[in-house]
């Protein structure tokens, strides 16, 4: 498989992948519960990996000329990737929290005496999640502004770091506003992920074109 359709495939399931976690957990009722604690922190290790991707990918159509613009492509694809990382470092403390435990009171300790050790809870819990999720904003802008994507991707991922953001300061029912976050940036991803799927499957189509801004037609 090229990069090519390893891109398309990340575009078109990371979102997917980050709203069967989230149903599997908040619908399904898994709370602790197995298997639904395991798959659901499966399904975010692989939309981690492919939001990795994405950055990635990104950070490839977004590079411009300039210095100062090369500057903050390649900041800002250091944030995604170091984030992304501390998003999959938090996955799998989880997976290894329910696979080491028997039942909810046994999670909770292992899981407090984790967030106990120094550095833990800041960089993998707080900052990890903002940081993959800004560098994607700040991506999805840059490339809006230089019409590299369309006005729907950049929208649909701003409206979607927006509503996760918030969701993070306020507390609603099932954790809602993950789900809808999920689903806009569905929206903006997929029809990036498709183009680029048709273009790895025609050489004679160019997938940088700068012309042609990526997105809806």
């Amino acid at each position: 498989m090229t990069h090519r359709r390893i891109a398309a495939l990340s575009f078109m399931t990371a979102p997917l992948l980050l709203l069967i976690g989230w149903a599997v957990m908040r619908l399904g009722g898994a709370g602790g519960a197995e298997p639904g604690w395991t798959v659901a922190h499966v399904a975010w290790v692989l939309d981690n990996i492919g939001l990795a991707v994405v950055v990635i990918t990104l950070f490839r159509r977004s590079l411009p000329a300039g210095l100062g613009g090369r500057l903050v492509a390649g900041t800002t694809l250091v944030v995604g990737l170091a984030g992304a990382a501390a998003m999959l470092a938090q996955m799998v403390i989880d997976l290894v929290v329910g696979f080491a435990t028997t039942d909810r009171s046994e999670m909770q300790a292992m899981s407090e005496s984790i967030h106990d050790v120094p550095g833990v809870e800041p960089v993998v819990y707080v900052l990890g999640p903002v940081m993959l999720f800004v560098a994607l904003l700040v991506q999805a802008v840059q490339l809006g502004v230089r019409r590299r994507m369309s006005w729907w991707f950049t929208a649909g991922v701003a409206t979607s770091v927006l509503i996760a953001g918030g969701e993070r300061l306020v507390d609603v029912p099932l954790r809602l506003p993950q789900a809808v976050a999920a689903v806009l940036l569905a929206a903006a991803f997929w029809p990036v992920g498709r183009r680029m799927w048709r273009e790895a499957a025609d050489p004679a189509v160019a997938v940088d074109r700068p012309a042609t801004p990526v997105g809806v037609r």
